[in-house]
C-alpha cells in the first residue's frame, strides 16, 4: 500500500471516529446516553416497584427539567391511585393519596379538556381547570391557580402533562404526571419523545410486577 493511500485511509479513519464519537456532544445525545445507561442498569430489575419508580422519576427530572413527577397505577382492585410522587409539598401528596379513579374516569376524554401532543401524551392547561372541585390542594401552589399566562410558552400552575401507560391489550396500567419546569417554560418536543420512551419502559415494568404478583397470589391460594 502506498504512503498516499495510507494517509488517505488514516484521514478517513479519523473522520469517521470523529463523526461517530461515543462522547456525547449535544444535549440530545447526552439525554439519550442517560436513558441508555438507565435501561442498561435496570436490566437487574429491582424487586421493589417503589424503588424502580423513584429511579425513573429521577431520570425524568434529570433529562427533562420537570420538577413535579407523579406515578399513578392501577391496583389489584382495578382502581387507579397515585403511588409515588416527587417534588410535591406534603399537603399536595396527602391530598393526592386520597384520590381514587375508576376505569371509566381513566377513559373519560370529555370531563377535562386536553391537548394531545404524542402517542401516549396529553397536556392539560390551567385555563381548562383540569381538576375537580376540592382538588386544588393537590397542587404545590394552589394560590396561583387561575393566574393568567403571560406568554404562550409559559408553563403555569395548573398545567400538567399526562403520559399513559398501556398494557398488551391497550388497557391502561397507569400514568405519569409531569408539571412545573425549572425555567417555567414548556419543554421542547424532543423532551416529550424521550419521556414517552421512558413511559414504555415503565409499562413493561408494571406488566412484570403484575405477573410476579399473580404468581405470589397463586402460591398463597
Amino acid at each position: 500500500m502506498s504512503s498516499g493511500q495510507k494517509k488517505k485511509d488514516l484521514k478517513q479513519d479519523i473522520f469517521l471516529k470523529s463523526l461517530y464519537s461515543p462522547v456525547s456532544s449535544s444535549d440530545e445525545e447526552k439525554r439519550l446516553s442517560e436513558i441508555d445507561q438507565f435501561f442498561t442498569h435496570s436490566l437487574r430489575i429491582s424487586d421493589s416497584k417503589r424503588e424502580e419508580l423513584i429511579d425513573v422519576g429521577r431520570l425524568i427530572h434529570k433529562i427533562s427539567g420537570f420538577k413535579e413527577i407523579a406515578f399513578g397505577i392501577r391496583d389489584e382492585d382495578g382502581m387507579y391511585r397515585y403511588h409515588e410522587m416527587m417534588g410535591f409539598r406534603k399537603e399536595a401528596v396527602d391530598a393526592r393519596k386520597k384520590i381514587v379513579y375508576t376505569p371509566r374516569d381513566m377513559q373519560d376524554g370529555s370531563s377535562f379538556k386536553s391537548i394531545r401532543i404524542g402517542k401516549f401524551s396529553q397536556i392539560h392547561l390551567s385555563e381548562f381547570k383540569p381538576f375537580k372541585p376540592g382538588e386544588e390542594e393537590t397542587f404545590n401552589h394552589p394560590e396561583l391557580l387561575g393566574k393568567s399566562r403571560a406568554n404562550p410558552d409559559d408553563m403555569i400552575e395548573g398545567d400538567y402533562l399526562d403520559i399513559f401507560l398501556f398494557g398488551k391489550n391497550r388497557e391502561i396500567l397507569g400514568w405519569i404526571e409531569l408539571s412545573g419546569t425549572k425555567d417555567g417554560k414548556f419543554p421542547p418536543r424532543e423532551i416529550f419523545l424521550y419521556t414517552e420512551l421512558i413511559a414504555s419502559y415503565v409499562a413493561l415494568l408494571l406488566i412484570d410486577f403484575q405477573k410476579d404478583s399473580r404468581k405470589i397470589h397463586r402460591m398463597i391460594m
